[in-house]
């Protein structure tokens, strides 16, 4: 309940939109969402955590949705190379292990994904027991393990800040 739902991709109007089972709008993205002018969602997939991800085949980008339709992440460009995209048109993925199959204009590619870490940030925390401490916040794409460490330079670790931590999504 709540997270069930029907979505159906637009393609040349450049929507996505959500209903509930019954057939109530919920909601929608569109191309003013992601900041462009103008998006051809193609293909759509569901991952292990039913996380949409569409094929945008204007922009050569593949999008991450969370079940509410808000970006989590967004990735690709124009190109022929290992990754690039060319007018991808479909999508499927392999759901507990991250494999997912790109079909696109001219070719397919057969792509790793997983768990990105973004907006990093340290910052230093005073407590009055135990003195300075560092603070690391973090968007987290995928609920996942995360490893944390501080290196130096020659690559010899100084310290550990987390070790096998199961963090959320978005944590």
């Amino acid at each position: 309940p709540g997270q069930s739902g029907i979505y159906v991709v637009d393609q040349y109007h450049g929507r996505i939109q959500r209903f509930s089972l019954d057939g109530r709008f919920l909601g929608q993205l569109t191309a003013n969402d992601l900041g462009k002018p103008v998006v051809y969602f193609e293909g759509v997939a569901l991952d292990y955590f039913n996380n949409l991800w569409v094929a945008d085949r204007s922009g050569d980008q593949i999008h991450k949705l969370d079940r509410q339709l808000q970006v989590l992440d967004s990735w690709g460009h124009t190109g022929d190379g290992d990754g690039d995209l060319n007018s991808p048109r479909g999508l499927a993925i392999y759901r507990h292990y991250g494999q997912m199959l790109t079909l696109e204009k001219q070719c397919a590619q057969y792509l790793w994904i997983g768990a990105d870490l973004k907006n990093i940030q340290f910052s230093r925390v005073d407590d009055p027991v135990i003195g300075p401490k560092l603070r690391l916040d973090y968007l987290l794409t995928e609920r996942s393990w995360v490893d944390a460490w501080i290196e130096d330079i020659n690559g010899t670790k100084l310290a550990t800040l987390l070790k096998h931590r199961l963090q959320k999504q978005g944590g």
